[in-house]
């Protein structure tokens, strides 16, 4: 039907008071959790809310009345959250910090084991693979102040989830995220002592059901299904979430609640067919509600989608109307004051952002594009209606989570438009199928076979079409925008599917808004960003579009370039290389650029020729992918230089026909001027090098890299003091940081990574010098 002959008008939208309720519920408690080192006492702020209410209720004008009230509910989940956020662990985790201790108690989720790499170094990896669990423990049995500990051992331990077991290892506290849980390391499998096995009822029903479900499925299918089935994250989950992001199908994984809404509508409908009464069907929805709470790994997507059931099927009971914007408000305040820390998760603001999206938007969407359905339509007409009206539902969504995805992960996918439809058939299909067969396959072998080949066959499809849609030029843009922009395009995108007017206009002015968000800022500074990956280095130099990585690598995680440095390239809006500096062949120099090798492009990699005359295993390989890729390995020497708009960076060390008995010493320098500022990366030179730049006059240098991650020496000692740098910056992990003696002087600042996490120094048009933290977030400012 034309949208022009169209004379009935759309159906009302109808926001429910409740909605405005969870909005400054959500509010407040964003704002509690930010306050969090205010002291501010829980009572002290339950009062405060508590008074504003009273008083708005002995207001006669309604409209103050509505205001006081509304202020007291968002007063009273800041002094929620404040509260929550500052009692998260008790005080034997505080006192026990950085210990070896023994702790009692039970495993509160499921073991997941992974291998220590999994990237392209995993082959040389021969440690331990790594278990990790929830544990709900205290150090004496009986102790009434438990927590959760994240624990990871290294090795697999024979547990289930549910065993009452002993655990030693080193107690970490999160000292840079309020809301994470502590971390107990335990060193080998042998230190987990099983007390009491559990063998309740519930927990073999579970390792049941998901052997059903995943029995005969391997490889990435499989940890697919995990996610979509059980919220689990296993081996090989950060590439599938990757993937989907890339192919606009983040609202796949963002609905992942759908299974049980499609078991809920199962059992309604047997239900009804079987006529039940209320208050049975209520009854039995409440315990497959448990049961799913009790299989399912909790995360806010099933939080969210269990309690909607619930509360959809009470006021169901209670004969009571209901509109599913109002039910998921309900679900929101109820996980708000439950879990304030929930909030802030992706998982939680991409399932709710997009189940809220489909509820207000999705009606008025499909009534302008495809207008009323018709009752008397032909069998062709139906099915165009509904595949269109399939198409439209992953359009809605894709509307609502892009501008968040682009604010959270750095990324925008418009392929999204054409993958949703596809993606959301598939994903109907994978969990209808698990279903089925997790209801009939124990009926017989051979339908069972069938099942599963069904599932292995729509899972693959999922998987590859999710590549193909990735690969698509031209469709995956990569460049984070501000907060306040996606505000401004989430309000700008439901007020074109809200109001009246011309449709192609407004598509087109969104089209041209989209565009000029993903456009790129033109400034006059240069950005050097210090990750903080343990034992290693990696510096990025940002100069417009212009990128330089000087080194990539960590000792102890191998697989750094995929978890750290990769999203904190992808972060800032970077898929180019244009030169990557190895200042020498040491593992935690290079052990990530074999990964950022098969995700980025790189025109050129830079190496000493100490490097490329005494290749290590990994120089090797990179120098034979760099052959294949058609990548650039050129020789780095003094007088190398580099030049951006605004930087010229020039290599000091090593000397072009000098002869260096070790690595450290051939190690590369550079030098960084950009407008009146001077930097100096000093890679791991040791005390010989450093030695001899004593001995040479060397330009005011602004901000220091303190040679080989901040190893105390005579040399370093002096080194440092002859140039009085304004900022000193060490790349280091904890471990040699806990031994530091540096006495550092007055007139220089030190930031270290394994304290301030990612250091960035900022070099502004006029001279201007900026040091942000990450961790500690400290703003250091000097001005020319």
């Amino acid at each position: 039907m034309h949208l022009s002959t169209l004379k009935i008008k759309p159906p009302k939208i109808i926001v429910p008071p409740v909605v405005y309720i969870s909005v400054i519920s959500l509010f407040g408690t964003l704002v509690g959790l930010g306050l969090s080192n205010f002291a501010l006492n829980y009572v002290t702020g339950t009062s405060i809310a508590i008074s504003i209410g009273m008083f708005g209720f002995c207001v006669k004008n309604k409209k103050i009345k509505l205001t006081m009230l509304l202020a007291a509910t968002c007063s009273l989940f800041v002094a929620r959250a404040m509260f929550s956020a500052r009692s998260n662990s008790p005080s034997w985790v505080v006192i026990n910090n950085g210990d070896l201790v023994e702790l009692h108690g039970s495993v509160v989720s499921t073991p997941i084991t992974i291998p220590r790499t999994q990237g392209y170094l995993s082959d040389i990896d021969t440690r331990s693979p790594v278990t990790t669990f929830n544990f709900l423990a205290a150090p004496q049995r009986g102790l009434d102040h438990k927590a959760i500990i994240t624990t990871k051992v290294d090795g697999i331990p024979q547990i289930n989830k549910g065993d009452q077991i002993t655990a030693i290892g080193k107690l970490r506290r999160h000292l840079h995220t309020n809301n994470a849980a502590p971390t107990l390391f335990v060193p080998q499998e042998t230190l987990i002592k099983v007390i009491h096995k559990n063998i309740k009822i519930a927990t073999e029903l579970e390792e049941t059901v998901k052997q059903r479900i995943r029995n005969g499925i391997h490889g990435e299918e499989k940890t697919l299904v995990s996610a979509l089935f059980f919220g689990e994250r296993e081996a090989g989950w950060r590439k599938i979430s990757s993937d989907f992001r890339q192919a606009g199908l983040s609202h796949i994984l963002a609905v992942s609640g759908l299974h049980i809404a499609i078991i809920m509508i199962l059992i309604i409908w047997a239900a009804r067919t079987g006529s039940f009464g209320r208050l049975i069907s209520f009854f039995i929805i409440c315990a497959v509600s448990i049961f799913l709470l009790l299989i399912i790994e909790s995360r806010p997507p099933v939080y969210r989608a269990v309690l909607m059931i619930l509360i959809a099927s009470t006021l169901q009971l209670r004969g009571q109307r209901f509109v599913g914007s109002g039910i998921l408000a309900v679900a929101a305040i109820i996980i708000a004051w439950s879990e304030p820390s929930a909030i802030k998760t992706a998982g939680f603001i991409l399932s709710f952002t997009a189940v809220l999206g489909l509820c207000v938007l999705l009606p008025t969407l499909q009534w302008k594009l495809l207008g009323p359905k018709n009752n008397y339509a032909t069998l062709l007409e139906t099915t165009r209606y509904t595949i269109s009206s399939l198409w439209i539902v992953g359009l809605c969504a894709v509307l609502i989570v892009t501008p968040l995805t682009m604010y959270m992960f750095g990324t925008a996918a418009p392929v999204g438009l054409f993958s949703s439809i596809g993606g959301i058939a598939f994903l109907f299909l994978i969990l209808l199928l698990g279903l089925i067969r997790l209801a009939t396959g124990w009926v017989h072998p051979i339908i069972d076979d069938q099942l599963l080949w069904c599932m292995k066959i729509t899972s693959i499809q999922m998987v590859e079409s999710t590549k193909l849609y990735g690969d698509i030029p031209l469709f995956f843009f990569i460049k984070p925008p501000s907060l306040i922009l996606v505000i401004l395009l989430i309000i700008f995108l439901t007020f074109i599917v809200l109001t009246m007017g011309r449709i192609k206009l407004k598509i087109i002015t969104g089209a041209l808004l989209f565009v000029w968000m993903l456009g790129n800022e033109q400034n006059n500074r240069i950005v050097i960003t210090t990750l903080n990956v343990g034992h290693g280095t990696s510096h990025i130099i940002q100069d417009k579009q212009t990128t330089i990585l000087v080194d990539a690598g960590s000792r102890a995680n191998l697989d750094i370039g995929l978890h750290k440095i990769l999203p904190a390239l992808r972060k800032r809006g970077i898929n180019k290389i244009n030169t990557l500096v190895v200042t020498h062949n040491d593992l935690d120099h290079c052990s990530a650029i074999l990964d950022l090798m098969h995700k980025l492009e790189i025109d050129e990699i830079c190496m000493t020729p100490h490097a490329l005359t005494h290749q290590t295993m990994v120089v090797h390989k990179i120098i034979q992918i760099a052959k294949h890729k058609k990548i650039r390995v050129n020789k780095i020497t003094s007088g190398w230089s580099f030049d951006t708009k605004n930087a010229k960076i020039t290599a000091l060390w090593p000397n072009k026909d000098a002869q260096h008995e070790s690595s450290n010493e051939a190690s590369v320098v550079l030098s960084i001027q950009s407008n009146g500022r001077s930097v100096l990366l000093t890679g791991d030179i040791n005390e010989k090098t450093i030695s001899t730049f004593l001995t040479r006059e060397l330009d005011k240098i602004d901000v220091l890299e303190m040679p080989h991650h901040g190893q105390w020496s005579r040399e370093s000692v002096s080194f440092l003091n002859k140039l009085q740098p304004l900022v000193a910056i060490q790349s280091t992990s904890k471990s040699r940081f806990a031994h530091d003696k540096w006495v550092i002087p007055t007139t220089t600042d030190r930031f270290v990574t394994c304290v301030d996490g990612d250091i960035t120094t900022t070099i502004g048009r006029f001279g201007e010098l900026e040091v942000h933290t990450s961790y500690t977030n400290i703003r250091l400012l000097a001005q020319r």
